[in-house]
């Protein structure tokens, strides 16, 4: 996923739960709407009084500054998007109180994100690095283990090497071709040619 996608998109979805969130607070009587609001500044206190006005403006703007700041890189709007997040997030704990908690996350996110994929990357490459230093001590175990089967099996085996003489000369006795001997013994066409004259 893209990381702009994480950073901005996250913000303005933010944005849009902190308007969902302001409703909330207007519903339950957190916040006063701006026609009562001198009636019941006693109820709201003063977090509430401040965020009556200030809090649903700032949502707005957080939520188009997220999906304009995606399509642009200008480094003053940056600047400005900062402090209005933290404004936001400020002014909604104030406001909203608990309801502005996970909206207050979505918006932080871009501002905190590179605090927490740098420590799973820190983790993943130190994991991804002892793993393979062990897969490369278990490959250098296995190799020079495999190295001296090879070459214990390239040993002449007297055993085997008189029995798959036998067994040629019991072909040949029989008349059987010497490229089925060959295959069925494993022996090249030198050593059959030897081994017939012998019988010969």
């Amino acid at each position: 996923m893209d990381r702009a996608f994480l950073n901005w998109y996250t913000q303005s979805l933010g944005g849009i739960l902190g308007l969902i969130a302001c409703i909330w607070a207007y519903l339950n009587g957190d916040m006063a709407v701006y026609g009562h609001i001198f009636k019941n500044l006693d109820e709201i206190g003063i977090g509430g009084f401040i965020a009556s006005y200030i809090l649903i403006p700032l949502c707005i703007i957080i939520t188009l500054l997220g999906a304009i700041e995606s399509y642009t890189k200008n480094t003053t709007l940056s600047y400005l998007n900062k402090i209005l997040i933290i404004a936001t997030s400020v002014v909604g704990l104030l406001g909203s109180k608990i309801y502005f908690i996970i909206p207050s996350i979505f918006i932080l996110f871009k501002n905190y994100s590179h605090l927490i994929f740098t420590d799973e990357n820190l983790d993943t490459e130190k994991a991804n690095s002892d793993t393979l230093k062990d897969f490369k001590i278990r490959k250098i175990s296995y190799d020079s283990t495999k190295l001296y089967n090879i070459q214990k099996s390239r040993r002449p085996n007297k055993n085997l090497e008189k029995t798959k003489g036998e067994i040629a000369v019991e072909l040949l006795l029989k008349g059987a071709d010497k490229n089925f001997i060959c295959e069925i013994t494993s022996l090249t066409l030198e050593e059959l040619n030897s081994i017939e004259k012998k019988i010969n």
